[in-house]
């Protein structure tokens, strides 16, 4: 986690990209928290970094996307790859509901379904 804050910090960073890290749900978490404030972080990349949940259905990206509302620089994700299901989606589109910033989201490679498709398409199909 220090590392993360440190990485956040720094005054200039406008990409950033953790692929293929092995994020747990507190790390994750920490990182959302942390890029609320980056001052000029624009891409972020974490595809196929979440962890796999040793209690059910919990899976640790849900805890970085509830966080996105406050990450008001980031103009393009990647979450592909991290087992995101309709509640995942769900949680996406409630984070980024007045977020109007973003540009580019990658998810694929998750196992959406027709409710998490439901739910980036009425995010798509908002004004803001």
């Amino acid at each position: 986690c220090r590392i993360i804050s440190e990485l956040t910090k720094a005054p200039t960073l406008e990409a950033l990209d953790l692929g293929w890290s092995r994020l747990t749900g507190p790390t994750f978490a920490h990182l959302g928290s942390s890029l609320a404030s980056a001052n000029c972080l624009h891409t972020l990349s974490v595809p196929n970094c979440s962890a796999t949940s040793t209690s059910g259905r919990d899976f640790p990206v849900e805890y970085f996307l509830e966080r996105l509302s406050h990450v008001s620089t980031l103009t393009r994700l990647d979450v592909s790859l991290n087992n995101i299901d309709w509640r995942g989606a769900l949680v996406l589109e409630d984070a980024l509901e007045q977020h109007s910033g973003f540009r580019d989201i990658q998810i694929s490679d998750n196992a959406l379904g027709v409710t998490g498709l439901r739910s980036l398409l009425r995010l798509l199909a908002r004004d803001t």
